[in-house]
């Protein structure tokens, strides 16, 4: 199998990757959108856990990582519901791991664990085990290929960062003790400063936040009415939408329309939501002689980063959505 990937090239791929790439378990995450319910507003936001997941497992082999964090990379994102993050607004579930929830569950309901072992690699470890993948994942500040994957992605995507500076960040990074790593301060900063547009000026777009608030609403009171059950989201955003979309419920059809056409008091029962999020700081490591040392050690430009994050994030943004009470 070849595939090509926009950030990364072009890649020969080995069959078991190839046969879990074609599971319907991997199928499904072309379905899910990695931004929630954005798309419904502007349908350009439109990436999706399927190519996320894709450039994970090709971060990861581009690095140097072995085929068993590949596969990791690859399968990481499995248990993403519809909308992604949706859910854990509708849920007021503040630490948004929902997904992590199910994943073992779900997993083991599916052919993954087949086809890994037959593969000739240990599913269970990969998969369920505590080893950690210090590649694809680590906790904030520190650089990791999910983390990466899905700043870069996003922006190149929507037209905020060229190829060019996304490739020469990439290339200078450099794994040391099995952690990624910088080689120039100039590249944390620059990546430092891409982590912000994604997570402060995407995330807090008001065009990003209405979507997902509303749908959130409109999630919550199909819930509430039986329309949809939690059951439900272990499917695809458009098998959710289509549920909604032929459901005879009145208020649950006319707020769809709210995705369709200015809000209007004459048309809706209106309400304002604060919106606060988690503060996310990325403080990459940098490569110094011979020691790695956090890029903040050395720069005003990350400390500044900083407190713009935290007085961004705890300001949040003020949204409009339209409410159950429909006139």
């Amino acid at each position: 199998m070849v595939i090509t990937d926009s950030l990364y090239g072009t890649f020969k791929l080995e069959p078991v990757l190839e046969a879990l790439i074609a599971s319907p378990a991997v199928q499904r995450l072309k379905k899910i959108h990695q931004a929630g319910g954005c798309f419904l507003a502007k349908p350009e936001w439109n990436v999706t856990r399927y190519e996320h997941s894709i450039g994970a497992m090709l971060l990861v082999r581009k690095l140097g990582g072995g085929m068993e964090e590949q596969i990791a990379a690859l399968l990481h994102d499995l248990s993403h519901t519809a909308f992604s993050h949706v859910i854990d607004y509708v849920l007021s579930n503040k630490d948004e791991d929902y997904h992590e929830s199910l994943y073992e569950r779900l997993v083991i309901e599916t052919n993954i664990p087949e086809l890994i072992d037959k593969a000739g690699y240990n599913a269970k470890s990969i998969l369920f085990s505590t080893k950690e993948w210090s590649l694809l994942d680590r906790d904030l500040p520190h650089l990791c290929v999910d983390r990466i994957d899905y700043t870069l992605r996003d922006l190149y995507s929507y037209g905020w960062l060229s190829l060019g500076h996304a490739h020469g960040f990439l290339n200078q990074l450099v794994v040391v003790d099995g952690y990624l790593v910088c080689e120039e301060l100039r590249w944390a900063e620059w990546f430092a400063s891409m982590y912000f547009k994604e997570t402060i000026e995407f995330f807090l777009h008001p065009t990003n936040v209405f979507a997902n608030q509303q749908l959130a609403h409109i999630l919550s009171v199909s819930l509430e009415a039986g329309v949809l059950s939690l059951d439900d989201f272990v499917e695809t955003d458009f098998n959710v939408l289509k549920k909604l979309q032929m459901s005879q419920n009145k208020t649950i059809q006319t707020l769809l329309t709210a995705f369709e056409k200015p809000l209007s008091p004459s048309d809706f029962q209106l309400r304002e939501k604060h919106i606060q999020l988690k503060i996310r700081v990325i403080d990459p490591d940098v490569r110094l002689g011979a020691r790695c040392l956090p890029a903040s050690t050395q720069s005003t430009v990350m400390k500044d980063l900083f407190i713009q994050t935290k007085k961004a994030a705890t300001t949040g943004a003020i949204v409009t959505i339209a409410e159950r009470g429909v006139k």
